[in-house]
């Protein structure tokens, strides 16, 4: 918003105390020097006096001083009348003090008229708050044009206010006036070397994103710290992101603690959130979570949205306070309510999830529209994907359609590739392999990972477009440098014996355990038998952790959880073999609830009975008849 001018009235006092005396003059400079002094009832009665005898200054300081409560009950209809006395005399300064009234109760139709009358004799605090008056179409139409010609008319004749909103105006681009970002460096400037610190900062701003000006670190740096030492706390951040990046200056993470801490101390929340960021990641000496945590609570606490962001994440997670999901709700909430949108994405997936919380699809879902209208990418995504997968909320396949196409224009790569898997699968809309080609291409360049991986298995079979190994080859090997374990693991299988780019044992076995490590179930899996092979100790984790894997497909589950058994069989572990027969009664079909039984039913009758009961429960026929013939013993 463009700023006002005011001219105290301290300065008024001053002024008339420097007047050649008469008696009017001589009860001025009396009551200055009791303002000066602190004795203001005093002073007040001495204005007074001078007013009643017609001298149009101690009019208008009167006025001021029935305004402001100075010496006096605040009374705005008494400094009316004061001021008024000195505007019918055509005192510019009496005008532009009945104007400011005006101004500050909302009568900006009376605003404009006496800045305006102040305004034709030059006065320059009332050129500059009428041009704010014409900007924000206050007590009248807008009209930027005459607003911009008093704003010059004020600079001209050295205002920096003036200067800064000219700028201001020429930088956001109002309505009907086109931005131009070189004229708003140029009166940044203006306003900054008039030693204005809101130009400084401003000036100090365009010089390091070179926006209308060439980029300069160096010259930001001055500037911002000019603003600093007024007390502008943005310039303190400002610097500690200089010192912290190393532009301009050599990287000094002490200095930059310094500025981020005390722009932290001078109410800019941000300071105490920059300071929170490098604790966390440890980025100049070892990660302390507690210390982030407590840096920052105290930028939340000064309002900073992605202070209540990380916060509220640290207690999701109990990193440097302890795990409290429902702090963490809270502080999400607050972060969404100041616009944040990522908040709103964050607690979304919260109770997608049921990470600390309740499941509830629903209320992600809500989350996710919140985010959606402020503009966030990932929660339109996800909100087609509650509709697509009818998580919660019945299915609907449009709705799901039209998020994603959402989430695609605003550049998402996970929506892009929803998209193509929609249009391979003829999912709502007409099967168009094409597009569907297009689309993961179009995710693939974002880098995305599972778009990467279906061009892959696309170019490896030949679906849709010729077979090509080798660019399958290339797809699967950046998913697996971006962390794809299922990538690691297509190329374990391209480079293995039977695979197309046969590489000897060593370099597949290198995929396969990228493949593990990356927590592929399938590729845990297959080490794990390798590793039983070589009676390698190793080989056991291996099957827990396709076991314990939350995502792992039911043959896979099956499969690990066999090859537990028989290592449970082979050392004679009663106990273990009890909690996976007991676990593996409601997550993995009977079929294999019956094999476990048959692995265990000679050695451990007793432990196996439980995987025999719980497979004929469900019906599985060979189990029924086994239960049966032992029933009948």
């Amino acid at each position: 918003m463009p700023g006002r001018t005011f001219i105290p009235c301290i300065l008024l006092l001053a002024l008339a105390a420097s007047v050649r005396c008469g008696e009017p003059e001589s009860l001025r400079a009396k009551a200055c020097a009791l303002m000066l002094a602190g004795h203001e009832s005093e002073a007040v009665e001495a204005y007074r006096a001078a007013a009643e005898q017609g001298d149009t200054n101690a009019e208008i300081a009167l006025g001021y001083a029935w305004l402001d409560g100075e010496g006096v009950p605040a009374d705005p209809e008494t400094a009316r009348h004061w001021f008024a006395r000195a505007a019918e005399k055509g005192s510019a300064r009496g005008q532009y003090a009945l104007g400011y009234l005006f101004d500050r109760t909302g009568e900006y139709e009376l605003a404009r008229r006496y800045y305006r009358l102040a305004a034709e004799q030059g006065h320059i605090p009332a050129l500059c708050n009428l041009g704010v008056l014409l900007e924000n179409g206050d007590g009248g139409p807008a009209d930027i044009p005459e607003a911009v010609r008093l704003y010059q008319a004020a600079v001209d004749q050295g205002d920096e206010l003036a200067a800064l909103n000219l700028a201001r105006l020429y930088d956001s681009g109002a309505e009907g006036f086109e931005r131009d970002s070189a004229a708003a460096a140029h009166y940044y400037r203006i306003s900054a070397r008039r030693n204005h610190p809101d130009g400084q900062y401003a000036f100090g701003n365009a010089c390091c994103h070179g926006d209308g000006v060439e980029q300069d670190y160096a010259e930001a740096r001055r500037w911002f710290r000019y603003a600093a030492a007024a007390g502008r706390p943005e310039a303190m951040l400002a610097l500690g992101i200089l010192y912290r990046d190393g532009k301009g200056v050599d990287q000094d993470y002490a200095a930059a603690r310094r500025w981020f801490r005390e722009a932290g101390e001078a109410g800019e929340g941000a300071g105490f959130t920059s300071l929170g960021i490098l604790d966390y990641n440890g980025t100049d000496r070892e990660a302390d979570f507690t210390a982030a945590a407590r840096n920052f609570r105290r930028g939340a606490e000064l309002g900073d949205p992605r202070a209540m962001l990380y916060l509220a994440e640290c207690c999701r997670d109990g990193d440097g306070v302890e795990r409290d999901c429902a702090k963490a709700v809270e502080w999400f909430l607050r972060a969404g309510d100041e616009k944040e949108a990522d908040a709103y994405q964050s607690l979304g997936r919260l109770y997608f999830d049921g990470d600390g919380v309740e499941r509830d699809c629903e209320a992600a879902l809500r989350c996710f529209e919140r985010g959606a209208e402020l503009g966030d990418a990932a929660s339109m995504t996800m909100a087609g994907y509650i509709h697509d997968n009818a998580c919660g909320v019945e299915r609907n396949r449009k709705l799901g359609f039209e998020w994603y196409s959402r989430g695609a224009e605003a550049g998402d790569s996970t929506a892009i590739f929803n998209l193509g898997i929609m249009y391979e699968n003829g999912e709502y809309v007409e099967k168009n392999l094409a597009e569907a080609l297009r689309r993961y291409r179009q995710s693939a360049r974002k880098k995305n990972i599972h778009a990467l991986c279906r061009l892959g298995q696309l170019y490896l079979n030949g679906s849709g477009v010729p077979a090509d190994p080798r660019l399958a080859l290339r797809c699967f090997s950046e998913a697996a440098a971006l962390g794809s374990g299922e990538a690691a693991y297509e190329l374990y299988r391209l480079c293995g014996e039977e695979g197309a780019f046969s590489a000897g044992p060593r370099l597949a076995r290198r995929w396969l355990v990228r493949a593990a490590d990356a927590e592929n179930p399938a590729a845990q899996l297959e080490l794990g038998r390798l590793l039983k092979e070589e009676k390698s100790p190793e080989a056991e984790s291996r099957f827990a952790a396709v076991w314990n894997h939350k995502g792992a497909a039911a043959p896979l589950l099956s499969a690990a959880c066999l090859e537990l058994a028989g290592g449970y069989l082979a050392a004679g572990d009663i106990e273990k073999a009890g909690r996976l027969i007991e676990e593996a009664a409601a997550r993995v079909p009977p079929e294999t609830l019956y094999e476990l039984y048959r692995v265990f039913r000679r050695k451990y009758p007793e432990t196996a009975r439980p995987a025999l009961e719980a497979a004929a429960a469900r019906k599985h026929q060979p189990a029924v008849r086994e239960l049966e013939r032992l029933r009948k013993q």
